[in-house]
């Protein structure tokens, strides 16, 4: 109790809301991480951390590296369901299943990054989908939360 009261003691030279800590102290302690460094990561607003076992990603960070990810990896942005692919790209959803049936899903990776619509498609990726899957290995999964103004995503990554 006495390290939170050192943190309301800070709040009042950050201007951080008292909820804001509160949120804070109850999140680190169902995370089982340290509420000091979260706290201090939060305050200054950073936009991509980690705090011991987890990953925190502001919205637009996140997005950003699931875009790094799929237009560094040809073979696997070829790999979406040819179905998703097809609203994206100017072939036809029979040629795109050819395609893939090939196994040149790289070929499929290439068109899309030449359509200029990557950033559009992983828009609707992760409408449909979340960001689990493309950037939590370890399970799969994550949660959300607005801390000081910024919507986070936030993931075990071990």
């Amino acid at each position: 109790m006495k390290s939170n009261k050192k943190l309301y003691k800070q709040i009042k030279l950050n201007k951080m809301k008292k909820q804001e800590v509160r949120n804070i102290i109850q999140l680190s302690n169902h995370l089982s991480i340290d509420k000091r460094e979260l706290f201090d990561q939060i305050n200054e607003k950073n936009e991509s951390f980690e705090v011991e076992n987890y990953t925190f990603l502001s919205e637009d960070e996140a997005l950003k590296d699931v875009i790094n990810m799929y237009e560094c990896d040809e073979y696997l942005l070829g790999s979406f369901y040819a179905s998703f692919i097809d609203d994206f790209v100017y072939l036809n959803l029979e040629d795109i299943i050819s395609i893939q049936e090939s196994d040149k899903n790289h070929i499929l990776g290439k068109i899309i990054l030449n359509s200029g619509k990557l950033d559009e498609m992983m828009e609707e990726y992760i409408r449909l989908d979340g960001y689990g899957h493309a950037l939590n290995s370890y399970d799969g999964n994550y949660d959300e939360i607005n801390l000081n103004g910024i919507d986070y995503i936030y993931f075990r990554n071990n």
